[in-house]
């Protein structure tokens, strides 16, 4: 199973053009210690591009 970035960024693409996602959430990109630990910036800008992904191709919602 590949799981880089760009296949999960791919996967989210390919499910919210179906149009029919209700809601879409990611949780938790950012763990806030107050420290400066190392990968914090890859972490952080792996959160954005599937906060990217999902609200890019995010076409409407559809009637609940």
């Amino acid at each position: 199973m590949d799981n880089s970035i760009a296949t999960v960024v791919r996967n989210i693409q390919t499910v919210m053009d179906t149009g029919k996602v209700v809601v879409y959430n990611l949780n938790s990109i950012y763990f806030n210690t107050g420290e400066e630990k190392p990968g914090r910036e890859t972490s952080t800008l792996s959160g954005m591009k599937l906060i990217a992904a999902g609200l890019g191709n995010w076409k409407s919602c559809p009637e609940i």
